[in-house]
């Protein structure tokens, strides 16, 4: 994600000209453990209300003025999605994964 600095500024302990070109890399902040616990993890609970989950650092769309312009209808297309295929089809843990207990048994 691509940014201007609008003023000198200081970052991170760095002196950063006004105009200065600065890359934020999303894959970077997602896998920080000073924004997430467990940040490799597959942990869709920290999501959740009281979840261990930084939404302040979370870059899927970008923030602020210059967020991406298509997140409201990509959400709402996964949303459309997701209920069209969970009123279609049945899911199911595969047997060969031992099911339910096999998948809690590979959470990290």
């Amino acid at each position: 994600m691509w940014r201007e600095a609008d003023r000198d500024m200081d970052l991170g302990g760095y002196a950063v000209p006004r105009g200065t070109h600065i890359l934020a890399s999303t894959y970077a902040t997602h896998l920080s453990p000073a924004n997430f616990e467990g940040p490799a993890a597959f942990d869709p609970g920290r999501w959740l209300p009281g979840g261990s989950g930084n939404a302040a650092a979370y870059l899927g769309f970008s923030s602020g003025a210059r967020s991406c312009i298509g997140q409201q209808i990509a959400l709402a297309q996964l949303t459309t999605v997701a209920a069209t295929l969970c009123g279609r089809l049945r899911f199911e843990l595969c047997e060969d994964m031992g099911g339910l207990d096999g998948a809690r048994a590979r959470e990290l």
